[in-house]
């Protein structure tokens, strides 16, 4: 096993008082034992354990580990996240954001789904060079009250998030408005491809653009509930849609033995049809 002290003091970035070393690295041990015991398939790196305890050890005062034994198989999965190893989010779901609908109870009539998986989203999803908010647990109290309070927080939120908006706003700038699907000449074809295409997306995709398309929610309102930035939400649903429309093109081109050029004559069209089909194979 790597140094654990050593490991905590380089990232502590702070020297350890001698007559402390002994105990930290007593602990640092100890803490990963009993981690390591309650999740041995996921494989977690001691440095890396390490390392998030000294990055919540700088925060404080004695720059000491405020992780408790008590909780040290919490920490370690939750690290396990943070880190994205194979394995740790079906850890998550199964040990943890299970409990999710019976926490939220009465506030998540017809949304507990919706809640797990954007506590889910908000958990484990980060930008690029950002930790994930998982990385914020720090060990002094179990998981599942970490996580309850997102859970929570986000049931709420969801339940004030409807506000009107007009039927036009699904539609892009520039698609035309008053297009007749039922004229659409490549309408069977169209659904086929569409439906391959949403298919083919992350649940976490699927999600986003219905809370958009479906619910009607604006990007601050989803940014609320993710408690992320706007344009942080804004860029994951512009990737989700370009992702549902370049599927549904390769597929309509490839059944139809269109050329680009060709596709170009309808992608107007399927471009506005993707948005409207949105509400209701997602409804």
């Amino acid at each position: 096993m790597a140094d654990l002290l050593g490991v905590f003091a380089a990232n502590l970035g702070s020297a350890i008082p001698q007559d402390r070393t002994d105990g930290v690295r007593a602990f640092l041990g100890e803490a990963f034992d009993v981690g390591r015991r309650a999740w041995p398939k996921l494989g977690l790196e001691p440095s890396a354990f390490v390392a998030s305890l000294a990055r919540h050890a700088r925060a404080t005062p004695e720059k000491e580990p405020v992780l408790t034994l008590e909780h040290a198989a919490d920490y370690f999965l939750a690290v396990a996240c943070a880190v994205s190893l194979p394995g740790s989010a079906d850890a998550l779901h199964q040990h943890v954001l299970v409990d999710v609908p019976r926490w939220i109870g009465t506030r998540g009539v017809g949304v507990a789904d919706d809640v797990g998986q954007l506590v889910a989203m908000r958990l484990l999803v980060a930008e690029p060079n950002e930790l994930p908010r998982i990385a914020e647990y720090t060990g002094r109290g179990p998981l599942g009250g970490f996580v309850r309070v997102v859970a929570t927080r986000i049931a709420l939120n969801l339940q004030r998030r409807r506000e009107p908006r007009d039927d036009l706003a699904l539609i892009p700038p520039g698609a035309a408005p008053d297009v007749d699907f039922s004229r659409f000449r490549y309408r069977a074809e169209f659904r086929r491809a569409f439906e391959s295409a949403l298919a083919a997306l992350s649940v976490d995709e699927r999600l986003l653009l219905r809370l958009h398309a479906v619910e009607r929610m604006r990007g601050e309102d989803i940014a609320r509930l993710l408690e992320v930035d706007r344009s942080t939400v804004v860029r994951r649903i512009a990737r989700a849609h370009e992702r549902l429309f370049d599927e549904t093109k390769s597929s309509m081109m490839a059944a139809l033995r269109l050329s680009t050029r060709e596709f170009e004559s309808v992608a107007r069209d399927v471009q506005s049809a993707v948005d409207l089909t949105l509400s209701r194979l997602l409804a």
